[in-house]
């Protein structure tokens, strides 16, 4: 148990030792932002890492079962638990809030897991408790009826390549260990929760079978998984079409820039068919030539004729509607 319990303290060490190095880099990539070639090592260099909460998961499950194995027989792994959930405490929270790019979104799965996994770490202390407890030579509890003697004693007969393998004793032996004074109220702990455990699997999933049955019969409507708050998950929102929005990211595949896109040659081409279409309705057709010809709209004199004028207006409006306002005093 102690290379375990060194282990525990060696990985909260390292945890931060991580964390410092993962700091030292992000600023080292942030101050030579100015050496990158492309737009992504840019944006990587502004990004710090990822912050992954599926890893930590698992690290804290591992400390949890570790310290609950150990901790009938070390009491010092409580100590080595306490500080490396301090430690991660600490450290997740200052690389989630200063460091590390913003995370995926989560459901509600992963502690949903960890909920379920963790009865079995009790039991798993239990019977690491039962055994570091129970001597040899301590004589059988006066409680221990006939009967409940003999059903330890056929459980320790089926459990006999375990007993030679691991202690090189024999069941009886086992047996005797376990119906021990000091040690029969573990086990009747042990069988209590191995109970319950078993019962509330039972439970739940005839439950769900239930459940199951009536909604396919019709009876009721499974929403079993709905939020209390009405609000589904983002993947759930994204594939039910709850979560719309654009299509592209490009500037270009937005309706409202369709204006900031328009072709100079389109635009001139539209105010030239209007301008010859008031030329048809009477204009004068040397001054819808010039105005065709000559972008300037100037006859000999550098006076501005009624068709400049209106040449004029129709380019502002354009440009206004192209770039926004701008500034109006030209002569055409």
């Amino acid at each position: 148990g102690r290379s375990l319990l060194m282990s525990q303290f060696v990985g909260a060490a390292i945890r931060m030792f991580n964390l410092v190095v993962k700091w030292a880099m992000a600023k080292y990539a942030y101050r030579n932002r100015h050496k990158c070639l492309t737009q992504h090592e840019l944006l990587e260099s502004l990004r710090g890492p990822s912050f992954e909460l599926d890893h930590r998961y698992g690290e804290h499950l591992n400390v949890i079962y570790v310290s609950m194995l150990l901790s009938g027989g070390i009491p010092l792994s409580y100590l080595a638990a306490a500080f490396w959930f301090t430690t991660s405490y600490w450290c997740d929270k200052f690389e989630l809030l200063t460091l590390s790019r913003r995370p995926v979104t989560y459901g509600a799965g992963l502690s949903d897991m960890a909920i379920k996994r963790l009865p079995y770490a009790a039991i798993v202390h239990v019977i690491f408790s039962l055994w570091a407890f129970s001597l040899f030579g301590v004589p059988r509890s006066k409680l221990v009826t006939a009967p409940f003697a003999s059903l330890i004693n056929r459980i320790c007969r089926g459990m006999a390549v375990v007993w030679e393998n691991a202690s090189n004793i024999s069941a009886e032996q086992a047996a005797e260990r376990l119906l021990a004074a000091n040690s029969l109220h573990l086990l009747v702990l042990l069988i209590i929760f191995v109970g319950l455990l078993f019962f509330n699997i039972i439970r739940s999933n005839l439950y769900q079978g239930v459940r199951w049955m009536l909604s396919m019969v019709g009876v009721i409507a499974d929403d079993e998984d709905d939020e209390v708050t009405g609000v589904p998950e983002f993947p759930i929102a994204v594939r039910t079409q709850l979560l719309v929005g654009e299509s592209s990211y490009a500037i270009q595949a937005q309706p409202q820039y369709t204006a900031a896109f328009t072709r100079m040659e389109d635009a001139v081409g539209d105010v030239l068919v209007q301008v010859s279409n008031a030329s048809v309705a009477g204009r004068s057709s040397s001054l819808c030539l010039a105005a065709s010809t000559d972008w300037h709209m100037c006859c000999n004199t550098h006076a501005v004729t009624p068709l400049g004028q209106q040449m004029q207006d129709l380019l502002i409006t354009r440009s206004m509607h192209w770039m926004g306002p701008l500034n109006t005093d030209v002569t055409l």
